[in-house]
């Protein structure tokens, strides 16, 4: 896996209770920096899975159709300091190695992609960070249009997100059942 969040430590987990002999995680980072909660990435350990820090991907080597065969990495160092006060990560120059792998799983960090204001869309509310505002049944500003999740919360965990969904589902349930009187 490449990355160090939430998502990363359940692909780990994933792929050694599906049978994987192993499951390594490279981040470019120290473990203090990884953005996953602490508890996600204890029990990624507990399950089996490795890591190596401060090494960030330069290429992914393949073989016969396509297939991965390895992973080429650099290491990295913290250089100075973002305008919002994080150090940068920096490669460390020669220091280039590589690792055999059967499989590459980016498990990235992502940026939403904003919500279509275009068609009947064009009257969603939205918040200073762009999430869709929702009532407390779930429901946006377009009166039948229900939302919740990432596409409200942002980043959440899949908790929150079944939450959501719950509380979508009576909201739903008790718009559909207001309608038909």
């Amino acid at each position: 896996m490449i990355g160090g969040g939430d998502t990363a430590m359940d692909c780990l987990r994933a792929a050694l209770r599906y049978g994987g002999r192993q499951a390594l995680c490279v981040y470019r980072r120290d473990q203090a920096d990884m953005p996953c909660s602490r508890h996600e990435f204890e029990n990624a350990v507990e399950e089996g899975a490795r890591f190596i820090f401060r090494a960030a991907p330069v290429a992914v080597l393949g073989g016969e159709h396509g297939r991965a065969t390895g992973l080429r990495l650099v290491r990295t160092e913290l250089g100075p300091a973002e305008a919002t006060g994080r150090r940068q990560d920096m490669p460390v120059s020669g220091s280039e190695f590589e690792l055999e792998t059967d499989w590459v799983v980016p498990a990235l960090g992502f940026d939403p992609l904003p919500c279509p204001h275009t068609g009947g869309f064009s009257d969603l509310e939205v918040n200073e960070r762009g999430g869709v505002i929702v009532d407390a049944n779930q429901m946006t500003s377009v009166p039948a249009v229900f939302a919740g999740g990432d596409l409200v919360r942002g980043p959440s965990e899949v908790l929150h997100i079944v939450r959501d969904a719950r509380n979508a589902a009576a909201g739903i349930c008790a718009y559909l059942a207001a309608r038909a009187k």
